[in-house]
């Protein structure tokens, strides 16, 4: 049988008796890298220092600095499925004068009316239903120059008593203040308040100058409630019968005119 060289010329050593000292000579110098990386990763371990092998942390620090991030514009908020218009923003109830260059509306105009009315002041809407609510007109305002933000809460009580009957149990015991036909007692964080049929609570998310001054600003912009004809169409413009003989007859300051419908027998005349 004819024997041929498959892979190469060499002879079998398989049986051989003598190892090179060339082979022993490598396998000793393979040995002893071994054993010298695994005491080095024993004796290294947590011992890292970023400043050998990373960046410089001012020189990513300078990096930083030149990374322009954008940020998109505010777009008006508009109802799902509907297209966006140019018109301007819908302030519902709210006078014109609410919004200024500083602060503007964060949201649209919310509504509440007496069968959703828990949503929004759960625990209360009982108190307003039972003084005539006809809606609740919420909106938020924000500072462009700290961020601050004001709520908004307008009650439209129907008439004149719902809103004074309301702002009676607020303000009881307290100084009220009027201006320009709103009454209103105000604090650091925002005011309450009434005009007409409007019962009004504004209520800022710090005590700040800058919120003070906003409030201070709405008493004389909530002046123009109850004066615009297209939201006065389906209101009778009537004036209870105590209230026009305290205020036009006895000459009473409306600021000091409080309102009860039930529970009168708490006063001493009763």
């Amino acid at each position: 049988m004819r024997h041929d060289n498959v892979f190469n010329s060499h002879k079998s050593r398989l049986m051989r008796t003598h190892i090179p000292g060339s082979e022993n000579l490598s396998v000793a110098l393979i040995f002893i890298a071994l054993i010298a990386l695994g005491v080095w990763v024993m004796t290294t371990r947590n011992d890292f220092d970023p400043t050998e092998r990373d960046l410089p942390i001012e020189l990513l620090g300078d990096n930083s600095l030149q990374i322009d991030i954008y940020n998109r514009p505010l777009k008006p908020w508009v109802e799902p499925g509907q297209p966006l218009t140019s018109t301007a923003f819908d302030l519902g109830p709210f006078p014109p004068a609410t919004l200024d260059a500083d602060w503007q509306p964060v949201g649209r105009v919310k509504r509440f009316q007496a069968d959703n009315l828990y949503e929004k002041i759960n625990g209360e809407a009982e108190k307003f239903i039972k003084q005539g609510f006809v809606e609740l007109a919420f909106l938020r305002l924000r500072s462009a120059s700290d961020s601050s933000e004001i709520a908004i809460e307008l009650f439209d009580q129907g008439d004149l008593s719902g809103s004074l009957g309301i702002f009676s149990e607020h303000t009881a015991g307290q100084a009220v203040e009027n201006r320009e036909g709103v009454s209103f007692v105000a604090n650091e964080a925002g005011a309450i308040g009434r005009k007409g049929r409007y019962f009004f609570r504004i209520a800022g998310d710090r005590s700040s100058t800058a919120i003070t001054d906003k409030a201070s600003s709405l008493m004389t912009a909530f002046a123009q409630l109850d004066s615009n004809p297209a939201a006065e169409k389906n209101h009778e413009k009537t004036t209870p019968t105590g209230f026009a003989l305290l205020s036009q007859r006895l000459g009473v300051a409306e600021a000091d005119i409080q309102f009860q419908e039930s529970n009168v027998f708490q006063y001493d005349f009763a």
